[in-house]
């Protein structure tokens, strides 16, 4: 899958060059037609940048579709993710550092562990002035509420609902209902010949869709300088924290749920898992597993036990899963 993406990516610089706007997510877009079969939703794209598509389609999509059938656990996620290459190094570090003393004081997180923290007043180091106005309105010295947050650093693929439906915005698409164009309006499509959605979906649907509308309003408000102050939106409905919980299932509904101190055995299992498929055995990989990750995260007492533990773990866990497991699937 790499190396096709790495042909995709060179053929569609070369036949683009031509394009008014070249197309930055052709390889993406060649990977949600072998999977969905076609566009997944109506899209408008600059002149040639689909008939391009097509034609990447038309050269490359036997080995798309033999590739997409040696892949039959990626049932439940959005295929284009899984040529995504992530740094488990990395994740040992993030995870290592939000965890530990320093990190905690930093981004001023409580609870168990977190990479978000809490909201805490901050001097401001410039000036802020939004368009069109005289004075600023941030001064340099004035407390402003602060929220500081280290996102994990591998990517992670998106999940497809088996229940699939659409939450569309009358800002992004014509919805006429009985001859009338709405507007300032929602629509929820489902189809009523499969499975309903549960009702935690469509409200994270409906909370997700409306949280990101009212962000581009605020955007424009503020860039034409109709408001200089986004805390008039502070008391929206929409919270952060709710859809975040909304976001994650249940720990019930989860067959392969893992517990907060089994993070690190995991990264280092998974590491040493993929040693373990380039040829090593099980006490190489997990050594060499303890001298990649370890001098990255400025951790040392992790033992050769339990680096082994880890890859025990993961095996477990890769000759136990089928698509199934995932709550999502259902």
């Amino acid at each position: 899958m790499l190396s096709l993406n790495q042909e995709l990516t060179g053929w569609f610089e070369r036949e683009g060059a031509h394009l008014s706007e070249p197309i930055e997510d052709g390889v993406d877009f060649f990977w949600n037609i072998i999977q969905f079969g076609s566009y997944e939703h109506p899209v408008t794209r600059a002149d040639g940048q689909l008939d391009l598509v097509d034609r990447a389609v038309s050269l490359f999509s036997d080995r798309g579709q033999d590739i997409s059938h040696g892949l039959p656990c990626y049932e439940g996620f959005l295929l284009a993710d899984f040529s995504v290459v992530s740094s488990l190094v990395d994740l040992h570090g993030w995870w290592t550092y939000i965890n530990s003393s320093e990190g905690r004081k930093d981004l001023k997180t409580k609870g168990l562990f977190g990479s978000t923290g809490e909201k805490h007043l901050v001097a401001a180091k410039d000036e802020v002035v939004f368009a069109g106005n005289a004075l600023p309105a941030i001064r340099v010295g004035e407390e402003i509420p602060t929220i500081i947050s280290i996102p994990n650093p591998v990517c992670m693929p998106q999940r497809l609902r088996k229940r699939k439906f659409n939450c569309l915005s009358a800002s992004d698409y014509e919805i006429i209902v009985n001859g009338n164009v709405l507007s300032n309006r929602f629509l929820l499509d489902f189809d009523l010949s499969k499975p309903m959605p549960t009702m935690r979906e469509v409200e994270l649907a409906l909370r997700m869709a409306y949280s990101a509308e009212r962000s581009r309003r605020m955007d424009a408000m503020l860039t034409s300088g109709i408001i200089d102050d986004a805390s008039v939106f502070d008391n929206d409905e929409i919270k952060c924290g709710e859809i975040i919980k909304l976001s994650i299932s249940p720990p019930e509904e989860h067959q392969l749920m893992i517990a907060q101190n089994s993070v690190r055995p995991l990264i280092f299992g998974l590491y040493g898992w993929d040693l373990i498929r380039s040829g090593k055995n099980k006490t190489d990989a997990a050594n060499q597993s303890l001298k990649d990750l370890l001098p990255h995260s400025g951790r040392q007492d992790y033992s050769l036990r339990r680096s082994q533990y880890g890859i025990e773990i993961v095996q477990e866990k890769i000759d136990s899963y089928t698509p199934s497991m995932l709550p999502w699937n259902s």
